[in-house]
């Protein structure tokens, strides 16, 4: 034990030596939904939507935005890309930035220090807006425009080779034969601009409609005289007749017998020793830039209030207002590793002009960019880390409230009882800026004869009052996941940071309310989680969970993260007891590039109860050798490279601390050694994960599970696909599945117990979703200790009706 101490230790002290890195420009996300975002690399590849790798975009990256718009924040300027649009990065930290807009609309603000140049390319067009200024360039199958909010804009049509200015509140609509600038009216201004003054636009359009009035001209004044024509009069007059002319020529003869000597030109000519011609040309390896990208993410909020069981639930609202203030958090740095050059050519000659360097690049956006579609998400994006926003002025953004309501009903048949149960389920619910709340309310009847509903008054316990109450709510947020303070209760999970080994991953829909609060403070941040506010478990005799930590994150230099906190479990059988699970963990990130992240991961977990009594022995002992009776000491990595994300940590452990003790399946064993794997894969459309937790005993055996015969592997295996509006999903979890398999092979069990019984839960899904309307089918074994030869069968069907404004 001490031996393996100061091995860790060691380990610690070397990855802390590293190198830093550092940089001062940031390129990320201001607002916006990642998960609803299309992401392709240079090379065409599909990227996965998650903070991992939107943290990391590159140059010549395509994103696309099939219902949802972002803000992306530059150190030049804010790129406002609007739903349905698809827009090629490009070099975003020169003073002459350049973009490419494929398809759709979106605004472009440069800051107020800005010196350079902004050009945007479209199909057709190219836009250049020098200095501080902005612009909305739309680009679509029925328009081609550019208008400027601020500044001048020059805009040059490919096709045509013509050129126009445009001043500020002029609008050009590039596919008319003969362009000629437009004014704009303040609602046109007021709905598309990213930082819109209200009183400039009064001023402005005050000024162009001023009336231009012409001075009304003085009477004529005149004199008219009567002019009186006087006859000619002819005098000495004489008519001669006239005579032809003549003409006279001369020709003079040429003698040719002796011409003129010609002209002698005398040239200088010099040889000129042309050099061989070139075979290969090869270079140098280029060391890394001194000047690094920093991109950091700040994922937008989609619809709080919408209703959570589902992925597509509602549309996000366009982009909510934001405070552009300085803050400090975490730097994810891009680098580019330069790799040794050999070209193989023959040397040409290249001739430039002004006119080639304006025409703008075309750049094929292919079908499946243009025309795939993306799974709306869940309400809060998982985890993000911005660094500075680049601006301190105060000014409000365009934003979008949204209220609706969404009606599901729902059919649930248990063949182990008979029973048959119809569920109405309303929920109302409303979005406005960073506050969103879902509400539900429930009928059900089983033969339409009586009714029950969550609305009926608890009289019972205290958690009985609690889990009523509660019951109310679908979804409340307040903040947004990337704002300093951060209060969510939805049926999301928080607790999926690689380190984390004491919470089971999501297995399938998620019914219960979890409760997230977070405060953070430049690298510092508070969390604090609960499984369920609903108290399903504890009303059903069975443990909940929670946590609380203090987290920081290294933004500068070396940027490890730590966490020192407590899990936690509450269990109100055979009484109330509250048990607390200590923990210290470390991430190193070893490598970290656009394609490839690999980090080395450490914890330390010990057990601590506090109620009815504090047990201090139980955490720290004298008289144990190892001084402490319950640890669980974790080491392992991490990688994340393209569509392939893998987790492996071996520990070691005594007494009462495991991974995943967050479980549905309740189960104790013994062991001394445990290896949790953990592989997920997801590549267009395709989502698969495989978690396995796998104890062994100190002669390496399988552990098994306390007091049974059955072996305490715990696995959980869960896939997806979705194409279009169709979507199919599968899941399993088991103890001892290798028992369980040999059990029915030898037929001492029933096959019904590979997928559910006291070692197991399944579930397989099938949904078609709309944009008003969803239907869905489900059948699944639950957790609850009943046998059942087939399962529980669930079928719904939900409508919404909402509105934005």
């Amino acid at each position: 034990m001490i031996r393996l101490c100061k091995y860790m230790v060691l380990m610690v002290a070397c990855l802390l030596m590293l190198s830093p890195v550092s940089a001062d420009d940031s390129v990320f996300i201001g607002d916006g939904d990642i998960a609803g975002i299309l992401l392709y690399d240079s090379q065409g590849n599909k990227l996965e939507s998650s903070v991992e790798v939107v943290s990391n975009i590159g140059e010549g990256w395509i994103i696309y935005t099939p219902d949802t718009p972002i803000l992306i924040i530059t150190p030049k300027g804010t790129i406002n890309l609007y739903e349905q649009s698809i827009l090629v990065t490009g070099d975003l930290l020169s003073n002459s930035p350049e973009l490419y807009l494929v398809k759709g609309k979106a605004t472009f603000n440069t800051f107020e220090d800005f010196t350079g140049s902004l050009s945007i390319s479209t199909p057709v067009s190219l836009f250049k807006l020098s200095g501080e200024g902005e612009m909305l360039v739309i680009t679509t199958d029925d328009e081609e425009s550019v208008t400027s909010f601020k500044g001048k804009v020059s805009a040059f049509n490919a096709i045509s080779k013509a050129k126009t200015t445009i001043n500020t509140f002029e609008k050009l609509f590039m596919h008319e034969k003969m362009p000629k600038t437009k004014a704009i009216d303040t609602g046109y201004y007021l709905s598309y601009a990213t930082y819109p003054d209200l009183m400039m636009a009064k001023q402005m359009v005050s000024e162009m409609a001023k009336p231009v009035i012409a001075t009304i001209p003085s009477a004529p004044k005149s004199s008219v005289v009567l002019y009186r024509a006087k006859e000619p009069s002819f005098s000495n007059v004489t008519i001669m007749p006239m005579e032809p002319p003549t003409f006279k020529a001369s020709v003079e003869p040429i003698d040719l017998t002796n011409p003129i000597a010609p002209q002698l030109i005398s040239v200088k000519t010099e040889r000129i020793i042309v050099p061989p011609r070139p075979q290969t040309i090869t270079s140098t390896r280029i060391p890394a830039p001194l000047k690094r990208i920093i991109i950091t993410v700040r994922p937008f909020v989609p619809d709080a209030v919408t209703s959570l069981s589902s992925k597509r639930e509602g549309e996000p609202p366009a982009v909510p207002s934001i405070k552009l203030v300085k803050v400090q958090e975490e730097i994810i740095t891009v680098e580019a590793e330069p790799t040794p050059l050999e070209i193989q050519s023959e040397t040409k000659t290249v001739e430039t002009s002004d006119e080639i360097q304006e025409e703008p690049v075309v750049v094929e956006a292919t079908s499946e960019v243009a025309m795939q579609s993306t799974d709306a998400p869940s309400l809060i994006a998982s985890k993000e880390k911005p660094q500075v926003i680049l601006s301190t002025q105060a000014s409000s953004t365009t934003f979008f409230s949204r209220i609706g309501l969404n009606a599901t009903y729902s059919f649930i048949y248990d063949n182990s009882n008979g029973n048959m149960t119809n569920l109405l389920t309303i929920n109302p619910y409303l979005f406005f800026r960073n506050l969103g709340l879902s509400l539900q309310g429930t009928v059900s009847t089983s033969d339409f004869t009586s009714f029950s509903s969550n609305a009926t008054a608890s009289t019972g316990t205290t958690i009985e009052k609690i889990s009523y109450v509660s019951n109310f709510i679908d979804a409340l947020r307040i903040g947004y996941s990337s704002s300093n303070f951060f209060l969510a209760l939805d049926k999301n999970r928080y607790n999926n940071a690689d380190w984390n080994t004491f919470f089971t991953p999501q297995f399938g829909e998620n019914t219960k309310l979890g409760l997230y609060n977070k405060i953070e403070i430049g690298s510092f941040a508070v969390v604090a989680t609960f499984d369920d506010m609903y108290l399903e478990n504890l009303l059903e005799n069975k443990p909940q969970y929670g946590s609380f930590a203090f987290q920081f994150a290294k933004q500068e230099g070396y940027q490890f993260s730590m966490s020192i906190g407590t899990s936690a479990k509450i269990q109100n059988t055979p009484s109330w007891a509250v048990d607390l699970y200590p923990q210290l963990s470390f991430r190193f990130p070893i490598i970290n590039t656009r394609t490839i992240q690999f980090n080395a991961l450490f914890q330390a977990s010990g057990y601590l109860p506090i109620y009815p009594t504090v047990q201090g022995d139980q955490f720290v002992d004298s008289s144990v050798s190892s001084l402490f009776p319950n640890y669980l000491l974790s080491t392992g990595f991490s990688i994340k490279s393209g569509s392939i994300s893998t987790r492996l940590l071996a520990s070691l452990r005594e007494g009462e601390n495991r991974n995943l003790l967050a479980n549905e399946l309740s189960y104790t064993y013994d062991s001394g050694f445990d290896v949790l794997a953990d592989i997920g894969y997801e590549h267009q459309g395709f989502k698969t994960r495989l978690v396995w937790n796998i104890p062994f005993v100190n002669d390496f055996q399988l552990a098994k599970i306390t007091s049974t015969i059955q072996t305490a592997d715990f696995s959980q295996f869960t896939f997806s696909y979705t194409k279009d509006a169709f979507t199919l999903g599968l899941g399993i979890e088991h103890l001892g599945i290798f028992d369980t398999i040999i059990s029915i092979s030898e037929q001492t069990s029933d096959l019904s117990d590979f997928f559910g019984g006291a070692y197991s839960t399944s579930f397989i899904t099938f949904a078609y979703e709309a944009e008003r309307y969803k239907f869905s089918a489900k059948a699944y074994y639950p957790v609850d200790g009943v046998s059942r030869t087939v399962p529980v069968i669930a079928v719904s069907a939900r409508l919404k009706l909402d509105k934005q404004f």
